[in-house]
């Protein structure tokens, strides 16, 4: 119900290919990981961001924690059923009584009556995602740290590049977003 504020925030852009080198490289500058025991990985479970998790422990000591964010997992659950009460009743199931049988239990319901092939798949792959991420979907309930993730990527990116239709070459678009990551941490 409280609106949460990131402070000291670091913004980080790239189209590139390795992301997490250039991203050890950018935080190895903020962060003394010797000193660091546990970093939060917000992710929506995208492989890319997955693959990329062992970079981030530099030494023995280093917990690495995956915390799915909610909105995927809720917009998961809403695209399973147009049913306000099953929807509710699948997210206390998770969020609240966090049984994962119940889940899917709920959900082999729910992809049953469905009356069309590539609606069970869907509500199929749906329940699989909540389930391949139920760790970090219970991680992020019990963070201190709530994602911003999704707000973060309209703000900073699609609201300057995506807002009104542009063109931008493979050769300059790097570029582009190096300096609105510049402008955003307060480089002029």
């Amino acid at each position: 119900k409280k609106r949460c504020k990131l402070i000291e925030k670091h913004i980080f852009i790239t189209t590139s290919s390795s992301p997490y080198k250039e991203l050890m490289d950018e935080i190895c500058k903020i962060y003394d990981f010797s000193k660091v025991t546990t970093i939060n990985l917000l992710s929506d479970a995208g492989s890319w961001i997955l693959a990329g998790k062992d970079e981030l422990k530099l030494y023995t000591h280093n917990n690495i924690v995956i915390n799915t964010c909610e909105f995927h997992v809720k917009q998961k659950i809403n695209r399973s059923t147009n049913d306000n009460e099953l929807r509710e009743k699948i997210s206390k199931i998770i969020y609240e009584i966090e049984n994962k049988d119940a889940f899917i239990k709920v959900m082999d319901e729910i992809i049953e009556s469905k009356d069309r092939k590539a609606r069970k798949d869907k509500a199929t792959e749906y329940k699989n995602y909540i389930l391949k991420h139920w760790k970090g979907i219970i991680a992020m309930k019990y963070s201190d740290i709530k994602s911003s993730m999704e707000a973060h990527i309209s703000h900073c990116i699609a609201s300057k590049f995506g807002s009104r239709p542009k063109a931008y070459s493979d050769k300059y678009c790097q570029g582009y977003l190096k300096l609105q990551e510049a402008s955003l941490n307060g480089i002029n």
